[in-house]
């Protein structure tokens, strides 16, 4: 799970595309024709992925709202708007399925499945990145899917905190302390083994590129 986490840690390292302001740009970008939206496939296996929107009046030119997302903890870890030519965009959206391919999704699912996992991370203490207050109503008048997502997250149904590869060890004993006191021993406990495991296999990926 590790490696997919390095690839899509957006603390870290954010997609190679030209961000802008979104207040102003929502406003005329909420209006557009939806080309496409995507959701990474495997986000409920592997706990961390992306949504994202792209609008636009034609390929050529694109607005994008990209929502790092973690569906076993965290919920919206990040969430940034870029707007691009098409050659552009075209390198963006394969910059974010460098971990794992996305598959299309109808905005409706989209904005429903966002919207089920802020509140489920919510509830576990851990409200979602800033500028998803700002992005979401990109969305525009879709309305949310009925379906309802919050039984997918978790592992296995059961909260798991593991850290990005971005995140500062006073984060991480942040975040620690917030899953302890908020869901309890037993959590923190499954959470401290999962980054024991993710340390160890970051620290072999270390040795292998100093052998080189």
């Amino acid at each position: 799970m590790s490696k997919v986490d390095l690839a899509l840690d957006t603390q870290s390292r954010r997609p190679p595309a030209i961000p802008i302001d979104p207040p102003q740009a929502n406003a005329h970008a909420a209006g557009l024709p939806v080309l496409e939206c995507l959701v990474s496939e495997r986000l409920f296996d592997d706990g961390v992925g992306f949504v994202a929107l792209i609008r636009g009046a034609s390929p050529a030119h694109r607005h994008i709202a990209f929502f790092a997302v973690d569906s076993f903890c965290r919920g919206v870890k990040d969430a940034i708007f870029y707007t691009a030519d098409w050659r552009e965009a075209d390198r963006l959206l394969d910059a974010m399925q460098l971990s794992g391919p996305a598959s299309p999704v109808a905005p409706a699912e989209a904005r429903k499945l966002l919207r089920d996992l802020v509140a489920w991370a919510a509830d576990n203490g851990f409200p979602p990145h800033a500028d998803y207050v700002r992005l979401e109503p990109l969305f525009g008048d879709v309305k949310p899917a009925e379906t309802d997502y919050t039984s997918r997250f978790g592992r296995d149904g059961d909260v798991l905190y593991v850290p990005g590869p971005g995140e500062t060890p006073a984060q991480v004993r942040r975040r620690m302390q917030r899953v302890r006191s908020r869901l309890g021993d037993a959590v923190a406990e499954r959470s401290l083994f999962a980054l024991a495991g993710v340390l160890a296999e970051r620290f072999e990926l270390v040795l292998d590129d100093e052998q080189y």
